[in-house]
């Protein structure tokens, strides 16, 4: 008796640590999946870095102010959300309700 009870434990202590194996997310650390993860945090460095070599030829003559409102390149313009129209309006008796914007 004890001896089929070791089996069944062995055998359960087998299938569970495949089981954990199997659940440990190889595709999370692949190369591809690293390099757009980097490539995503330094995307605010990338910016500071464009804006500071813009002032530096600014400063130094090599390219004129820019006298437009468009940025430099290597910066995005984004505008401000606050000034944005709303596309759904909530509903004043219930705000789980949403209705589209209409001008």
């Amino acid at each position: 008796m004890a001896d089929i009870l070791k089996k069944i434990w062995i055998f359960l202590t087998i299938f569970t640590v495949m089981g954990l194996i199997a659940l440990i997310p190889f595709g999370k650390y692949q190369r591809a999946y690293m390099k757009e993860l980097h490539r995503a945090k330094s995307a605010p460095q990338k910016r500071v870095d464009a804006a500071y070599t813009y002032v530096e030829k600014v400063e130094s003559g090599e390219q004129e102010e820019a006298t437009t409102t468009t940025p430099p390149q290597g910066i995005k313009y984004s505008p401000n959300p606050r000034n944005r129209k709303p596309i759904y309006i909530r509903d004043k008796k219930n705000p789980r309700i949403l209705y589209p914007y209409r001008n």
